[in-house]
């Protein structure tokens, strides 16, 4: 009988020692689930702002190519307007002609058809209408339209 309570006690003494060892298999299970679960809203968290961010630059990106095309679309205008009031000398903004131009003859010039006249010389005159321009701080622009030209000490209004 003493053996048999000698069994029992090891075999209940071993039943624990299994328990105990499931509890702790089980811990390591559900802290490695844990670590995941915190690894995983990290990359969660890293992929949102990774998101915000190049959403913004698109943002940006965008907003400078609208901007780009809207300074486009005015000049385009402005330009369709100069050639539009160049068709009468001395019409517009300054961009008729006011007599012949002739190579050589010094002329004031809206450069790639902005608002601004910089100082230069007729190098040449084309059969299209169109002017070749040196201009006096050295850069050359050519077929110019007659509507963004204006001879110096003449010219229309503005």
């Amino acid at each position: 009988r003493r053996e048999a309570e000698e069994r029992e006690a090891r075999e209940r003494e071993r039943e624990r020692e299994r328990e105990r060892e499931r509890r702790l298999q089980e811990e390591k299970v559900e802290e490695k689930e844990e670590e995941k679960e915190g690894d995983a809203e990290a990359a969660i968290r890293e992929k949102e702002e990774r998101m915000q961010r190049l959403a913004r630059e698109s943002a940006e990106r965008r907003a400078a190519q609208q901007k780009a095309d809207m300074e486009a679309i005015n000049a385009r205008r402005a330009a369709m307007a100069e050639e539009k009031d160049g068709d009468e000398p001395g019409g517009g903004r300054g961009g008729g002609v006011s007599g012949a131009l002739s190579k050589g003859d010094a002329v004031e010039c809206r450069h790639g058809g902005g608002a601004q006249f910089y100082p230069g010389k007729i190098a040449r005159v084309n059969s299209n209408n169109t002017f070749d321009i040196d201009y006096d701080d050295g850069d050359k622009e050519r077929n110019v339209r007659q509507s963004f030209v204006r001879k110096l000490g003449g010219g229309g209004g503005g």
